[in-house]
């Protein structure tokens, strides 16, 4: 009885509107014919308005089992299909999270050479890397230069080049007082 309710709730929008259209047609060829009641132009414009009001009022009706037909469609997709996973890329040019931050200095600190790591808060001069080569034969575009890092980030771990973290929002203590960002600034 209430299986395929969005095709039944079609189908009675249909047989309404030819309803309506019958009733009004009918309801105009009497008043034409029969002079007592009304005048053929009263007849001519109650079959017009009467179908046409007909014909669109069904609409409503039409789209609420279409909308309900494709809600069935989509309910039963989503039981067959579990949900895609999400891809979570990185920013180009930067490299996944290590799953412990290495506080340790790369280049440019004298605790670098001690193999001591670096104080907590302090960013860490990340080396730049070496650039590839662009030449090419000419068919395939040069690729585009690296994004230059200056510092890892103490909450993500992530290499940044802003003293605020584009992943994790946390603001990198001391970064406008690195080396590098001095020599940024000059």
């Amino acid at each position: 009885m209430f299986n395929n309710i969005g095709q039944k709730i079609k189908t009675l929008a249909k047989v309404l509107c030819g309803l309506g259209i019958f009733i009004s047609c009918l309801a105009g060829i009497v008043n034409m014919l029969r002079p007592e009641i009304g005048n053929p132009l009263t007849g001519l414009v109650l079959i017009v308005v009467g179908s046409l009001g007909s014909w669109v009022g069904s609409f409503m009706t039409y789209g609420i089992g279409q909308l309900i037909e494709n809600t069935d469609i989509l309910v039963s997709m989503s039981r067959q299909t579990p949900p895609p996973m999400p891809v979570y890329l990185p920013h180009p040019g930067s490299t996944p999270p290590s799953p412990a931050p290495s506080a340790t200095p790369t280049s440019g600190n004298a605790s670098a050479s001690s193999g001591t790591p670096a104080p907590a808060g302090k960013p860490v001069p990340v080396d730049k890397p070496a650039p590839e080569s662009t030449a090419s034969s000419g068919s395939a575009p040069a690729a585009r230069p690296p994004i230059e890092h200056k510092w890892r980030c103490d909450g993500c771990g992530n290499l940044i080049s802003e003293m605020v973290c584009p992943y994790c929002n946390t603001v990198t203590p001391g970064a406008e007082d690195s080396p590098a960002s001095k020599t940024k600034n000059s």
